[in-house]
């Protein structure tokens, strides 16, 4: 049987949770998105007195073709979520794709607990070159048989993703402090970016902002998908 995105998701962020406690003694816990908060934020995020730490992924699911490994980028309403990650990563959070090695649920069974998290690619989304325009559907592909990765549209651009190990993932999350990558900044800094992305889209005027609410509340919900955040107390 194929695999959906939310599969992915529940199986690696619980092995990463387990991994973090157990290796770095952490509390840790995830957040998924929720019918009510994402209406809100686009996720489900609890109340915080600052001394929780959050990291963000966004988990897609793997097509494979012989040799090619392929993940699709930007598979929402506006096709704007690449820009929304970029985004977030350069304001200092830790925000990774994660890519899983795995396509199906037989395939999934094989690498049950406790090291799931091995078998997933992490990769920055700063690192990989979407041609403009942005905002469109694209496309990473891995070739096993040469070790070549490429993001496509309709051109074909090869790319340097660096450390795509979860040791990369864990020592940053380990570097990770109160202050810049607290949950509530995390929080407030998303819905910023996520209202003035929707201002731009929409253009509309200020005085009817109010009687679009709903809109907003449904592109929050869109470009939640397949999103995990992971929080961390050191």
């Amino acid at each position: 049987m194929t695999i959906t995105e939310k599969t992915v998701e529940l199986n690696v962020t619980r092995t990463i949770i387990e991994k973090m406690r157990r290796t770095n003694q952490m509390n840790a816990y995830a957040v998924g998105a929720s019918q009510g908060q994402e209406k809100e934020f686009g996720f489900d995020v609890l109340a915080t007195d600052g001394t929780w730490l959050g990291e963000f992924i966004q988990y897609k699911r793997l097509y494979v073709n012989g040799a090619k490994h392929r993940w699709n980028l930007n598979r929402t309403t506006y096709r704007d979520q690449h820009t929304m990650l970029c985004a977030l990563e350069a304001l200092g959070f830790p925000v990774y794709y994660g890519f899983p090695k795995f396509d199906s649920e037989t395939t999934l069974r094989q690498w049950t607990p406790p090291s799931l998290w091995r078998q997933v690619w992490w990769v920055r989304p700063s690192v990989i070159p979407v041609p403009a325009p942005i905002d469109e559907h694209h496309h990473v592909i891995y070739d096993t048989a040469t070790g070549v990765w490429t993001v496509h549209s309709e051109d074909r651009l090869e790319f340097d993703p660096g450390d795509t190990d979860f040791s990369s993932v864990e020592k940053r999350l380990l570097d990770m402090n109160t202050e810049t990558h607290s949950l509530k900044r995390f929080k407030d800094e998303y819905r910023k970016l996520m209202t003035k992305r929707w201002d731009a889209i929409s253009s509309v005027p200020d005085r009817t902002r109010r009687t679009n609410i709903h809109s907003l509340q449904s592109y929050m919900r869109n470009a939640a998908k397949g999103r995990g955040i992971i929080v961390f107390q050191p």
